[in-house]
């Protein structure tokens, strides 16, 4: 599971997290970054992820960039990132390198409740690291500064 992040990490609780997300080009295809502001896939790449002024899949821990350590739920992300090519449907993910920090453990209920890095009873926190469904997780920073790109797999679904 993903959530017992503290006990693994690297240099500030590092953690190897994915991300999915939609792309509008075919940048698989021509190995070039389109100039379209809603490829979100080629704007990461050009200039790392931001913190969007609105949520695209709902705010269950507020505005920040959310990850998971599990493929298959970035994947359910991702689904507008899909390209058809020669009978086969190519989608993209990202892998990053997530600064943790002191994550503060959350489970959907509690959300709506954590917007933002804060503190609380037990001290502070730099991250939200979301329960979804007792097999999913979530982890949600609030700066960029906190991500690092590693990869951007393409692959066919």
């Amino acid at each position: 599971m993903g959530i017992g992040v503290k006990k693994y990490g690297g240099k500030g609780n590092t953690h190897r997290r994915f991300h999915g997300t939609k792309r509008t080009c075919d940048m698989d295809q021509t190995l070039t970054i389109c100039n379209d502001n809603n490829c979100f896939v080629c704007r990461i790449i050009e200039g790392g992820f931001i913190i969007p002024k609105s949520a695209a899949h709902g705010s269950l821990y507020g505005r920040g960039v959310y990850f998971t350590s599990t493929s298959s739920k970035s994947h359910t992300y991702n689904l507008k990132s899909a390209r058809l090519r020669n009978g086969v449907t190519a989608r993209c993910m990202f892998v990053v390198n997530v600064v943790v920090g002191r994550g503060k453990l959350v489970n959907a209920f509690q959300g709506s409740s954590i917007t933002s890095a804060g503190s609380d009873a037990t001290g502070p926190f730099h991250s939200i690291l979301g329960e979804v469904n007792g097999r999913d997780d979530e982890c949600i920073v609030y700066t960029t500064d906190a991500t690092c790109v590693t990869y951007l797999v393409i692959y066919d679904s």
